[in-house]
């Protein structure tokens, strides 16, 4: 097993994923309505739409954050658009899960935290170790 890292763009808040989707022309990889059921006892609070680059092996985060960051780039001004009009948040994770020690470069470039100032996202590492 190697060391892997996923990032996730989220689109959170009370809105339709649906037209969402149609705004910006991107096939989300994921979405949920408020309401959906998780399990038994809990029900999703919010809408969500998710653009995820699944799994990949990488010693560098920039290789999955570049990946999001191409497909959103070109789509900065109809983000914030959506952000007013929709009231939703953004949101952005990297997940990375590590193996035999092999830890990627995390650090973040100029242009990611640029457009991520500018579209007022958030966002967080969640770092496993095993």
């Amino acid at each position: 097993m190697r060391t892997t890292v996923m990032v996730d763009f989220f689109a959170r808040g009370d809105f339709d994923p649906d037209l969402f989707t149609k705004a910006v022309e991107i096939k989300p990889s994921k979405q949920h309505r408020a309401g959906d059921i998780i399990n038994a006892l809990h029900k999703r609070k919010e809408d969500v739409w998710i653009l995820d680059t699944g799994y990949e092996e990488s010693y560098d985060i920039n290789d999955q954050l570049n990946e999001i960051l191409n497909q959103l780039i070109e789509k900065e001004e109809l983000l914030k658009e959506l952000k007013e009009r929709m009231m939703i948040s953004y949101d952005l994770c990297v997940v990375v899960n590590v193996e035999n020690n092999e830890t990627p470069a995390i650090y973040f470039e100029e242009p990611f935290i640029g457009f991520a100032s500018r579209i007022k996202m958030k966002f967080s590492i969640d770092l496993y170790v095993s």
